[in-house]
């Protein structure tokens, strides 16, 4: 399949092939060279994983550039991080499969080399290092990678790989990384992103459009076709895709889009729609937001540097291109990759007042609707076809020297695979039979006896053997040609004799394209009755064979299908943004490694007395381990009881915090286990003495979940800053309010909030506390003589009206013809107020939400009114506190109204009724005073 000019494949050739061995693929491609002479043209190939395809196509294709499909290379480690012999754990596999979509698409070597050492040390955690290495080293038996017989890279499994040496990746290192460094590491040219730069991918990294297009044109073939059959319906499918093919070359139309100028409409009626979509996303933001500074470095060569900052920018930044003035050729990914003119041409050409901008002479004559169209050369009416329309050739011979261990795997697995697809449709009886004969050829392998007979037939005559082998022989033919592939191979298993064909008569038999290719719905239908075994057309008892009979007085029972388990499936949306994320998070971990911040960092800030300037950039870059399975109940363990493969996670290596609730929890249970355990002298243990492990992320000392617990509190303290921040943007100062609440707008108020310590208590969202109570009514009248204050402590928290106010005498003792001020909590969450004057002898209760709290409150005023000296004599008056402030509607104001009550009984004029702006403007003026 090839890119044509309108961003879609085409196909370019369809082959039907007995096999994927090296001379079979090499006979379709010199066909393919044969017929189509524009095969020099060809400049990369993408390919999926087999090294034997690579090896034909740099054979065929000298000089091509050779690339794999990114998507098969991510599903491969993907399957590869999945082994259990590696022992990864959860969180392990997460950020593995995302680092390893970040070295798939590194931009440069930097970032790469960046990711690269954070996957050896991910891989590496939880791991006992020892001398000479790990603990854990696992020989990878897939790792080695040798020449198969053209002379390039193999693999036994199919899986990709190079034997050369990885400099920066020692044998001492985990078997994963070890594996990576041997089968992947040295031929990131392949693969990786930064590699293919300068690569013509049209901007196309994988070949998953020949599998979406495989999977259209499975609708026109099964495997149940003839051979004729097979070859007319491609060619009848291939028809239809030329139709419209040529349908979309030759589509006159005049293209008219609102959105382009008078040069993008030329460029869009010489080139396809595809094309011309690339074009305008270059020319717009080469005429747009570009920021770009250029010289020439020699003649007719101009060097473009990036200045952007911007995170909509194509470019990063201090990036530099060259771009040839005399064919306008550019450096950077876009065009080298597309073979389109990029961003930098566009405004290089407009900076230098060049008559257009767009180089519509220079534009390549694969991208030209005129060149599509010219390229098709129509027949005459009459015209003959040269060549002949069928022939018969011979596969191109390969040489003769011995195979390698590669070669032979893969040769063997081609017909077990065949075997093992043949069993899956027997009935169980058969199955079973099948499976004895094969554990039986296991065990003879095993011990060196590679003879075609079976054990009971090794004993006859030469003479007998040559005649039961040509019987063979003959039987294999005649069922070759009456039944499918899967009748034959049955029909052999089901052998009386157990004979195992030899390699030369198994692969001449399974290659008859002729016999084995067809089979007929009566073939199909005889391969899946229940109660035979296939039967091959020829009497029982010729040539030595026999088949299956119906036991007598069986019943015949269809079984119900199986009801389906286990997890529901996942839906390719949901799957997508779980990678995505896993991606993101490795992403964030990966940088994080690479400025080597850690846990350890952590412990060191919150261990001293952080500030929201001091440590607020480093506790915002760590995130929390979220995954999208809820976490096992943790164990807590004894350190010194720890088993050998639990090893505790070392500080350094976290960059991820546990959620409060997780940590809560092994806190239980290490409370419990201080409970169950005593140390030898008859104490507690330790907490000190304790880890918990959390399975599927590792193993933690208490001292880990303490600094993780820290965090937390910091940065719930650094949120509420942040809040502060952009809330104070939004206060209006121009609101109408006395000159006696008026303030302005503190410019270092900002400062003043980051340097307030996060673990003081003063960093809080809630209703005013005691502290914050206290220290504003010192503030407002702490200088007045007239005004007593009283301490938020003195009359408590009051509940349902009891409170011992015995402490209160003292101050009524020495007290007279002043103004009181008792701030009141009730329930711990609503703050009411008493106000007394003396020398009116008045008593006031305000309670701002105007609810039961006032009631509450009421014998508490009572008790004090009649503690004042002279209250035998004078009856003070008791009363509801009205100063036309309204009523409160929230939860968490309630401190706001109470000061201003205090202030207006204090003498301060009547702000009237709060609103929002108000009660916002009255909360600054409040933090100003307390910082």
């Amino acid at each position: 399949m090839a890119h044509d000019a309108f961003g879609k494949g085409q196909f370019v050739q369809h082959a039907l092939l007995q096999n994927e061995r090296w001379p079979t693929l090499l006979t379709a491609l010199e066909e393919f060279k044969a017929n189509n002479p524009a095969w020099t043209k060809v400049q990369c190939v993408l390919i999926d994983k087999d090294f034997t395809e690579m090896s034909v196509l740099k054979k065929a294709f000298p000089g091509v550039r050779i690339l794999l499909c990114q998507f098969h290379v991510l599903k491969y480690l993907r399957e590869e991080i999945a082994s259990a012999e590696y022992g990864f754990n959860t969180w392990q596999k997460e950020q593995l499969r995302g680092v390893m979509n970040l070295l798939v698409y590194a931009k440069t070597e930097v970032e790469y080399e960046k990711h690269l050492r954070y996957m050896e040390h991910v891989a590496s955690m939880g791991v006992p290092v020892v001398a000479g290495g790990y603990e854990s080293d696992i020989v990878c038996e897939r790792s080695g990678a040798v020449e198969d017989q053209s002379g390039d890279i193999g693999d036994q499994s199919g899986r990709i790989g190079q034997t050369a040496d990885v400099n920066h990746i020692t044998l001492s290192s985990h078997a994963f990384v070890t594996y990576f460094g041997k089968n992947w590491d040295d031929c990131r040219d392949l693969w990786c992103a930064y590699k293919r730069q300068n690569a013509v991918t049209m901007g196309n990294n994988t070949n998953n459009r020949l599998e979406a297009s495989w999977k259209q044109l499975k609708e026109w073939v099964n495997s149940f076709m003839a051979v004729d059959e097979c070859i007319a319906s491609i060619m009848y499918y291939q028809s239809l895709q030329e139709r419209r093919f040529m349908d979309e070359v030759y589509k006159m139309v005049n293209v008219q889009h609102v959105g382009y100028g008078i040069e993008m409409s030329l460029v869009a009626n010489l080139v396809s729609e595809h094309a011309c979509e690339l074009i305008h996303e270059q020319y717009v933001y080469a005429l747009g937001h570009a920021s770009y500074t250029f010289y020439e470095g020699c003649p007719d060569v101009y060097f473009v540097k990036s200045e952007s900052k911007e995170v909509d920018a194509l470019d990063e930044f201090n990036t530099e291109y060259s771009v040839t003035k005399r064919n306008w050729t550019c450096s950077c990914l876009f065009m080298t990759t597309r073979l389109l003119p990029c961003r930098h041409v566009f405004f290089l050409r407009k900076s230098l007042n060049m008559e257009t901008v767009i180089p519509t002479q220079l534009l390549h004559h694969r991208w030209l609707l005129t060149s599509v169209r010219s390229a098709f050369k129509f027949e005459a009416p009459n015209a003959v076809a040269s060549g002949d329309s069928f022939a018969v050739k011979s596969i191109l011979t390969t040489d003769l020297r011995p195979w390698d261990s590669n070669r032979k795997y893969r040769e063997a697995f081609h017909v077990a695979s065949e075997i093992c697809d043949t069993m899956t449709g027997l009935g169980m009886t058969q199955y079973r039979d099948a499976m004895r004969c094969l554990k039986e050829l296991s065990k003879r392998f095993k011990k060196g006896n590679f003879d075609s007979r079976a054990p009971n037939q090794q004993s006859l005559p030469d003479d007998r053997s040559d005649v039961h082998h040509s019987d063979i022989n003959c039987h294999l033919v005649d069922v070759g040609e009456h039944h499918s592939r899967r009748q034959l191979v049955t029909d052999s298993i089901r052998s009386q004799s157990e004979l195992v064909a030899q390699p030369d008569l198994s692969t001449e038999a399974s290659t008859q394209s002729g016999q084995l290719g067809t089979q007929s719905s009566k073939s199909g239908q005889s391969g899946t009755q229940s109660g035979q075994s296939g039967q091959s057309g020829t009497k029982p008892g010729e040539s030595g064979m026999t088949t299956l009979e119906a036991v007598e007085g069986s019943t015949f029972e269809v079984a119900s299908p199986p009801r389906s388990r286990g997890r529901p499936k996942q839906t390719p949306r949901a799957k997508k943004s779980a990678r995505n994320k896993a991606i993101s998070d490795a992403e964030e971990d990966s940088e994080l490694y690479s400025l080597n911040i850690s846990l350890a960092n952590v412990q060191d800030v919150v261990n001293n007395q952080p500030t929201y300037a001091s440590a607020a950039d480093l506790l915002s870059r760590f995130k929390l381990i979220d995954f999208a399975k809820k976490l096992k109940a943790p164990t807590a363990h004894k350190i010194s009881a720890l088993s050998a493969p639990k090893v505790l996670t070392v500080i350094s290596s976290i960059t991820r915090m546990l959620r409060l609730e997780f940590i809560e929890r092994c806190k239980v249970k290490v409370s419990g286990l201080q409970k169950r355990q005593k140390n030898a002298n008859g104490t507690n243990l330790a907490e000190k003495d304790i880890a918990v492990e959390i399975i599927g992320v590792g193993i933690y000392s208490t001292e880990m979940l303490g600094v993780m617990k820290k965090w937390h509190t910091a940065m719930k303290s650094i949120r509420h800053v942040d809040k502060a921040v952009t809330w104070i943007d939004t206060i209006d100062f121009n609101v109408d309010v006395p000159e006696h609440f008026q303030v302005e707008r503190d410019p270092n108020i900002l400062a003043k909030l980051k340097d307030i310590p996060l673990f003081s208590t003063q960093v809080r969202k809630s209703t005013l506390g005691d502290c914050t109570i206290n220290a504003l009514m010192l503030k407002l009248f702490g200088e007045r003589e007239d005004i007593i204050v009283v301490d938020t402590s003195v009359a408590g928290n009051v509940m349902n009206g009891y409170q011992p106010v015995q402490s209160m005498k003292n101050i009524f003792e020495v007290v007279h013809g002043k103004k009181i001020l008792i701030p009141v909590i009730c329930g711990k969450n609503h703050w009411c107020s008493i106000m007394m004057d003396l020398q009116l002898k008045d008593v006031c209760i305000y309670d701002p939400m105007n609810s039961t709290y006032g009631v509450h409150v009421r014998p508490l005023a009572d008790k004090l009114a009649n503690m004042v000296p002279d209250a035998a004599p004078r009856t003070y008056r008791i009363r509801k506190y009205d100063g036309d402030l309204g009523v409160q509607l929230d939860t968490y104001n309630c401190g706001i109204y109470m000061l201003v009550a205090f202030e207006q009984f204090a003498g301060a004029e009547n702000l009237g009724l709060l609103n929002r702006k108000v009660i916002e403007f009255l909360r600054y003026r409040y933090l100003c005073m307390c910082i």
